[in-house]
């Protein structure tokens, strides 16, 4: 994903191709990110990587809004977890076909989640 001067933005963005990538393959999204029990799949080399290299992508999102002294008091690492668990959450919540989210609302819920994640990582 390209990065602009607005890291902030850069992480909603980021989290929103997170829920597109979801909604667009389904089923690889449970295969790579939610399947942790089946052996034959985490003995598989793209799939064991697949997960890591997409949270180092994440990860360097959140990095950029430490240097940009966004981030206050939560470190880079506890950052990225709120932030996986954000996007995973609503990613599966819409997955289910739960009305949680409905499917006409899901990018403005995801939106304004990852937006109020990201004000409040500057909160005390």
């Amino acid at each position: 994903m390209p990065e602009t001067s607005a890291p902030d933005d850069d992480l909603i963005e980021a989290g929103l191709a997170i829920r597109e990538f979801a909604l667009e393959h389904p089923s690889l999204f449970r295969v790579v990110f939610r399947n942790t029990a089946d052996p034959f799949m985490r003995s598989q080399p793209a799939v064991r990587s697949s997960p890591a290299r997409a949270l180092d992508v994440l990860k360097a999102k959140v990095a950029r809004l430490a240097a940009a002294g966004l981030l206050g008091a939560a470190g880079v690492e506890e950052a990225t977890v709120h932030s996986r668990a954000l996007c995973d959450g609503l990613a599966g919540l819409e997955l289910g076909g739960t009305s949680a989210i409905p499917a006409a609302d899901g990018e403005r819920l995801c939106g304004a989640g990852l937006g109020a994640l990201v004000r409040g990582f500057t909160e005390p």
